[in-house]
């Protein structure tokens, strides 16, 4: 498995703080304008 996490961008597993940031701000009233957009929270896989 970390041979697997040198193919994203950032080099690394992403911590499950991370991940629940981003759902946080999404939930929150600062994301109240952002509607039908897929984020992707994988530090750059999607983007490699």
């Amino acid at each position: 498995m970390i041979s697997e996490a040198r193919g994203n961008a950032m080099k690394r597993w992403g911590k499950p703080q991370e991940v629940g940031e981003a759902v946080v701000w999404l939930c929150s009233d600062a994301a109240s304008f952002v509607t039908g957009h897929a984020m992707a929270v994988d530090a750059g896989f999607m983007a490699a």
